[in-house]
């Protein structure tokens, strides 16, 4: 039975706490289920009979008996930190006191707006370097390898940042990005004999709509087919993008440089490539602002993401690998949530994204654009599945431990 409305309180105002929850969790880059869910779980606990909306770009909130709010919004990136509090600010709306107050609720509004910095700007400025020079090391690159990689990928990535403000020319920083990018390994590979391919992949890595496609594909499996829909054609626009300027770079660099050496992106050892992610993995935590508390158990679903993929590639093949990666971090995620009352979603994103097939898609717009069309389709059919098994592990795993709310 849902509650009635706190004495003291106007309909209006809860519905406007509503909206502000709706937006934040879209602020902290939640996905569309997840907005709708807390949104949903928050009205009716107070009583408030509400119908929810939410795609990448737009939010729409329905309230019996007539008013409808629409708002514009753009896609956000993940600030785990504030989804966490979000969470606990839920949580806290399910056992708010019928003595609530208009003076409270301007708090609670409040609140629900903070966006507090959990880690200062050397921490982001040295994870932009980190991220792309461990998964530099974990392809196989050497130390000439990572530095250029690490270089790249802080470039890359401290651009993007740059630009939040600026969307006409944050469009087109993903072309210039990879165009940069693949001149710079071509120049590094033609005069110190460095592998090109390792240092664009490890740089660009940062820029890669893995997880993106994943969310999308969750987006989709939960029924959400506008939003995952609009997510799934962001994420090909920024792989055609990457593509594109590779693509460019290819025809420019045999007249700039000599021929690029390229190693056929030889993993390194399972030891030295567990290593290497779990150094992805610190880095992907200062990124996604993960609090300082959890960034152990992010760091532990990573390991189990990555050895779970492991085992289940030597079973299912490459393309379904990921499902078992997927599985086991889904699982201790959820375990996590119940036992220990930490959102879901905190130790997941960060195990979740070193799975995601951004890489693949890139090397499928790399293959097109080079007139290799079987290969690149190809490519791109294994990238799809690899989204697939990892939504098909997440979602096994909620059957075998269900969490509190949906994480991703």
């Amino acid at each position: 039975m849902a509650a009635a409305v706190p004495p003291g309180s106007s309909p209006h105002a809860w519905r406007d706490v509503l909206a502000d929850l709706a937006r934040a969790l879209h602020e902290a880059g939640a996905a569309a289920h997840r907005i709708e869910d807390s949104v949903d779980v928050a009205a009716a606990a107070l009583g408030v009979e509400a119908s929810v909306f939410a795609t990448p770009t737009a939010l729409i909130l329905g309230f019996a008996p007539d008013d409808t709010r629409v708002m514009r919004v753009t896609p956000c990136e993940v600030d785990l930190a504030r989804l966490a509090r979000l969470d606990d600010l839920v949580d806290e709306l399910c056992a708010l006191p019928e003595e609530a107050n208009p003076t409270g609720l301007a708090d609670l509004r409040r609140r629900i707006g903070e966006s507090p910095p959990v880690y200062g700007a050397w921490p982001t400025l040295a994870a932009l370097a980190l991220v792309p020079g461990a998964v530099a090391a974990a392809f196989g690159g050497g130390v000439g390898e990572v530095a250029v990689a690490a270089v790249v990928g802080f470039l890359a990535g401290w651009g993007e940042r740059l630009l939040v403000d600026r969307p006409s020319l944050r469009r087109s920083w993903f072309l210039l990005a990879s165009l940069g990018a693949s001149l710079s390994a071509a120049a590094t590979s033609a005069g110190a004999g460095l592998d090109a391919d390792v240092i664009v992949l490890g740089g660009l890595i940062v820029l890669f709509p893995g997880f993106t496609l994943t969310t999308a594909v969750a987006e989709l499996s939960t029924g959400n087919l506008a939003a995952g829909t609009s997510r799934l054609t962001a994420a090909a626009l920024v792989l055609l993008q990457l593509g594109v300027g590779a693509a460019v770079a290819s025809r420019l660099a045999p007249l700039l440089f000599t021929a690029p050496v390229s190693s056929g992106l030889a993993p390194a050892s399972t030891g030295w490539q567990s290593a290497a992610l779990l150094g992805a993995g610190l880095g992907l935590c200062l990124l996604l602002r993960v609090p300082r508390r959890w960034v152990p158990a992010a760091l532990l679903a990573s390991a189990l993401s990555f050895w779970g993929t492991v085992w289940a590639t030597s079973l299912l093949g490459q393309d379904l690998g990921a499902l078992g990666g997927a599985l086991l971090a889904t699982a201790f995620s959820n375990a996590m949530a119940r036992w220990f009352s930490v959102p879901a979603v905190v130790p997941l994103v960060p195990s979740i994204i070193l799975l995601v097939p951004g890489s693949v898609g890139y090397r499928s717009m790399l293959a097109l654009a080079d007139q290799q069309t079987l290969l690149g389709v190809q490519t791109a059919v294994s990238m799809f599945f690899t989204a697939v098994a990892i939504v098909a592990g997440m979602l096994l795993a909620h059957t075998i431990v269900s969490p509190r709310r949906l994480p991703v």
